[in-house]
């Protein structure tokens, strides 16, 4: 399947054979395009990235099953099989955090325009959005900061931020929220 961008959809590059040693299963799309991009842009190791969602959903199942919700590690699981294949889990934003990819942009987003930034704290703060879950309001923030800075699209979903390089500056992905990330990501070298 062709886009009509005239790139392979998402769902469709489970058919392809791995290009890399490596895999990396997230949760879906949005995550795919995030780690593509963050790997692209801090010259990582490269790895085949898949969406847990579609063909692979049996993989995100097994992944559910021994972290389940709520269960997550206290710290990255690194090479955790003596035998091939080695397997490894990382929990984002981090272990002992809880969170999401939203939630982990918001800081890169802010700081790529403080003032647009500045305006959203403002509207989540007259919404009284400190008294939402995290998740809510990570999203909600984000959500916001992106719709008043993407003039083209207001609605543009996260992971074309990622995957068109044009909208690069909106969440720089060589900001310091992100290095705990590519230094566990770089450790695979």
């Amino acid at each position: 399947m062709v886009s009509s961008r005239g790139r392979r959809s998402v769902a469709d590059q489970s058919k392809d054979k791995p290009k890399f040693p490596r895999l990396l299963i997230c949760e879906g799309p949005e995550d795919r395009f995030f780690f593509h991009r963050l790997i692209e842009v801090r010259n990582l190791p490269r790895f085949h990235i898949w969406p847990a969602g579609g063909r692979h959903a049996d993989s995100g199942e097994h992944i559910e099953r021994v972290f389940g919700p709520g269960t997550a590690p206290n710290a990255p699981l690194r090479r955790t099989l003596k035998t091939r294949p080695r397997v490894t889990a990382l929990m984002v934003p981090w272990t002992e955090e809880r969170g999401h990819l939203e939630r982990l942009c918001c800081d890169a987003a802010k700081y790529s325009d403080k003032a647009v930034g500045g305006h959203v704290d403002t509207l989540m703060g007259l919404l009284r959005a400190d008294n939402w879950t995290q998740s809510r309001f990570g999203k909600a923030w984000l959500r916001t900061n992106l719709a008043a800075r993407c003039e083209r699209d207001p609605f543009v979903p996260l992971g074309v931020i990622f995957e068109e390089k044009r909208y690069a500056d909106m969440i720089p992905l060589d900001h310091p929220s992100f290095k705990r990330i590519a230094d566990f990501l770089s450790s695979f070298a």
